[in-house]
């Protein structure tokens, strides 16, 4: 099972709670997903948490059991429609490919994936930011240590600057055409 992490920022010093999900916001979380069953994503996916925290983010872990009331698909894409980004690890993945089929065509949230340098991609994975440009260009990383070191400039200011674009397109009044024109 993916694992799944999701942040709520508190910058604005303003929280929001909804419902069941009362640690997120609509206007100020981030989720951050990779893979279970290896060492490394787990430990790295800490380490994320942890700088998310320190950067003012409040990281929630999406590793528990199914839940009764929805299926996992369907919390994956509750928890990235919450978002204000998602950060996803693509290394060894399992069921994470299948997440982002479900969340990325459909949420136009910003998603910045992740790969431990050296490792391939799942071979549908460069079709996502072809046709959904809210997803960013993959980010090699060759170390925990590295990627941390450059997270805030390579991960967060690139979502927070992909969001500002989604939100000025969705702000934008619908194109009409005329048939008398």
């Amino acid at each position: 099972m993916g694992q799944l992490r999701t942040c709520r920022g508190t910058r604005s010093g303003r929280h929001w709670a909804n419902s069941a999900h009362c640690q997120l916001s609509v206007t100020s979380s981030a989720l951050a997903s990779s893979v279970s069953g290896t060492v490394r994503p787990s430990a790295l996916l800490e380490a994320i948490a942890d700088k998310l925290r320190a950067l003012d983010y409040l990281p929630i872990v999406f590793d528990f059991d199914r839940p009764t009331d929805r299926d996992l698909t369907e919390t994956v894409k509750v928890l990235a429609g919450l978002s204000l980004f998602v950060v996803v690890d693509i290394t060894n993945p399992r069921s994470v490919p299948l997440e982002l089929q479900a969340t990325v065509p459909d949420y136009m949230v910003p998603f910045v994936t992740l790969v431990e340098r050296g490792q391939p991609v799942f071979g549908m994975f460069d079709d996502l930011p072809r046709k959904c440009d809210w997803a960013l260009p993959l980010l090699e990383y060759s170390s925990a240590d590295t990627l941390l070191a450059a997270f805030e400039n390579k991960v967060i200011s690139p979502a927070l600057e992909k969001l500002g674009d989604v939100r000025r397109r969705k702000a934008l009044p619908p194109q009409r055409r005329s048939a008398e024109d």
